[in-house]
């Protein structure tokens, strides 16, 4: 049996990433993986950056963005941070170009809340 081997790089080519030393990625992949899911390096790397905060507890990114092919789990770091928001008792607003992509978002973010 041969171990399974990642291909490709797991960090992206660019990236403009504001310096910081904090950041509550570790938090949010807790509770994603109580679902009995797990996420990519690259995911947990990216996270870092979307949930960094300064010495305040304020978000580091105001605004932030990636582009990677369809179907590689981009949506998954959104779940990922919406799972950590909910557990907070922050309100979220999860929004897409058409409805049916957004219930669905919903009710995918409902199992992952029921299988936690």
């Amino acid at each position: 049996m041969t171990a399974n081997v990642r291909l490709g790089n797991q960090y992206p080519t660019q990236s403009v990433i504001i310096p910081f030393t904090e950041s509550r990625s570790e938090e949010a992949i807790g509770f994603y993986e109580k679902t009995g899911l797990e996420s990519y390096e690259w995911q947990r790397e990216m996270l870092k950056g979307v949930m960094a905060v300064d010495d305040d507890g304020l978000w580091v990114h105001q605004k932030f963005g990636y582009s990677l092919p369809r179907r590689n789990g981009k949506t998954e770091i959104v779940y990922m941070l919406e799972l950590w928001a909910l557990e907070q008792g922050l309100s979220i607003l999860h929004t897409a170009h058409r409805i049916s992509t957004s219930h669905s978002s919903f009710e995918k973010l409902k199992k992952y809340l029921e299988d936690s």
